[in-house]
């Protein structure tokens, strides 16, 4: 028989208001759902997929594909009657559906309105640890309660994002990784922060879970290095070794248009440790390399031979990993 998906199905369309002032939205005006599906060892997935959008309906089997098309050919040819479409699913992997007729890719217009459904097919994952703590959506657990950045260090040890909570604190939060942090999500949970350390590298980080991470709101302070890091605007930057992340959905709902909007960054080697005081050099962006010629500030470099003013670079402290210690 079949079952109804047990994960939500996440519907997102452009989150800017003005797509024309942002390059970042060109030809991403259309709609995005996707769902998180677990494939069970050993078995395959046998997928039903009704479209309501105007104009997919009645495509014929010649122009429903699921993608990419290399490891889905194999599995079985779909069944496609009007708006419904049945396919197999036998591996791990991100799937794109589309109900489309090649003349849409033939008209600028629809192809940028171009309404996405993305599958996520995921490995079984292991339980949340029965020690791990919740952490709760209750906003006094945040320094700078009240006005500043809301931020909360998460020392070693292992918590969790619940699904039965709602993280939502109408502005931009970050928490802060430590050394020997585990961090699951639930699955289904949904959390509007990003999760930041740059102010010292650190060891063994685990962030794991079918949930999602929303980078939802403009910076409240701009960009305080090692704490908030908004001048980059990553849902996720670590500096250390040993890090793993996994099974995690991070998506960027702003509804301004950010100069960046990274999803995830390990060791970005642009990205220099912050320095004491932080107003000895300035507050680091991206742009002084992008937009600026040498010679630049002496910051401390990451695994670089040379500094940013190309002097070579003697001390490797600051670097998140030795060069011989690659993880």
């Amino acid at each position: 028989d079949l079952l109804p998906v047990a994960n939500p199905i996440r519907y997102q369309t452009q989150p800017v208001t003005n797509p024309n002032a942002c390059e970042d939205t060109v030809g991403q005006r259309g709609s995005l759902s996707f769902v998180d599906i677990a494939l069970p060892t050993n078995q395959v997935l046998y997928v039903e997929v009704t479209t309501n959008v105007e104009g997919q309906e009645n495509v014929g089997i010649d122009n429903f594909h699921v993608r990419p098309s290399r490891l889905t050919e194999p599995w079985g040819t779909p069944t496609v009657e009007f708006n419904l479409a049945s396919f197999y699913i036998a591996d791990t992997g991100q799937f794109s559906v589309e109900f489309a007729s090649s003349d849409i890719w033939k008209d600028l217009q629809r192809a940028q309105n171009f309404d996405a459904l993305m599958l996520f097919v995921n490995p079984p994952m292991d339980p949340i640890p029965s020690d791990a703590v919740l952490i709760e959506e209750d906003i006094t657990q945040f320094d700078n309660v009240g006005g500043g950045q809301l931020a909360r260090t998460l020392g070693a040890g292992k918590y969790y994002f619940s699904a039965a909570q709602t993280y939502d604190w109408g502005q931009d939060v970050v928490y802060h990784v430590m050394d020997d942090t585990e961090v699951y999500f639930e699955q289904n949970s949904y959390v509007k922060a990003r999760i930041i350390q740059t102010k010292q590298k650190v060891n063994n980080v685990l962030i794991r879970g079918y949930g999602v991470l929303d980078n939802a709101y403009s910076p409240t302070e701009y960009d305080i290095p090692g704490e908030s890091d908004d001048g980059s605007r990553q849902a996720i930057h670590i500096l250390g070794k040993n890090i793993e992340i996994s099974g995690l959905s991070i998506v960027n709902t702003l509804k301004e248009c950010g100069e960046f909007g990274y999803a995830l960054n390990i060791n970005a080697n642009w990205a220099p440790v912050a320095v004491s005081p932080a107003d000895s050099l300035g507050v680091f962006e991206a742009g002084e390399l992008q937009n600026g010629n040498p010679p630049y500030k002496a910051r401390p470099a990451h695994c670089q031979d040379f500094n940013m003013d190309d002097t070579q670079n003697t001390d490797f402290t600051n670097c998140p990993t030795s060069q011989n210690d690659h993880s």
